[in-house]
């Protein structure tokens, strides 16, 4: 048994000038696909980043609503007191 310690033998195949313009083509790919994917990595954190602030939006304007609530209701109460207590006084 013969060991060819990483010298291609005969029965080893040989690429062609096809298969050597193929793998130069993924080699070029790749920066491409790498470039695309930090692009979509992007694209998908400037997404998110927007849902947050909606999401921030929507709870800034709830409370705002609830403590707008929280007002009316503080002020209907002192006007029954008041009126209560000018109809005590007469």
């Amino acid at each position: 048994m013969a060991y060819s310690f990483g010298v291609p033998g005969p029965h080893a195949r040989i690429p062609g000038p096809r298969a050597r313009a193929t793998a130069g083509l993924r080699t070029r790919r790749a920066p491409g696909a790498a470039i695309s994917r930090a692009r979509q990595a992007e694209t998908d954190a400037r997404d998110e980043t927007q849902r947050s602030r909606d999401d921030a939006a929507r709870e800034r304007d709830a409370l705002r609503d609830s403590y707008t609530a929280q007002l009316g209701t503080q002020r209907a109460l002192t006007d029954a007191e008041r009126a209560l207590t000018e109809r005590a006084e007469t």
